[in-house]
């Protein structure tokens, strides 16, 4: 995650970024949120678990804390895994002969 101050100087605002392992190349950023996102892992195929407490446009019950969220390695859209009221605070995965445990 990269953090940078908001416009008013207020506040940090985290995303996650690419970059090559080299540092070569030009990074790129890969999410985009208003409350920012924390605490990224991988899954064993290279999908990108993270912590976000962005709305989730495809479900009218997003709750209001921070959920579990999963972007796919081959591209497309980050798509929320969890639902709970109380909310995600951090990440503890494994990736073990292919599967995420």
């Amino acid at each position: 995650t990269v953090a940078t101050l908001n416009a008013k100087e207020t506040a940090y605002e985290r995303a996650l970024w690419e970059i090559e392992a080299d540092g070569e190349g030009v990074p790129r950023r890969l999410t985009r949120s208003a409350k920012g996102e924390s605490g990224a892992a991988f899954t064993a195929s290279g999908d990108v678990l993270f912590v976000s407490g962005r709305a989730d446009a495809s479900a009218a019950d997003t709750p209001e804390a921070s959920q579990l969220w999963l972007l796919p390695s081959r591209g497309g859209e980050a798509r929320c895994l969890t639902r709970f009221a109380g909310g995600v605070s951090s990440i503890a995965a494994t990736a073990l002969d292919g599967q995420t445990a």
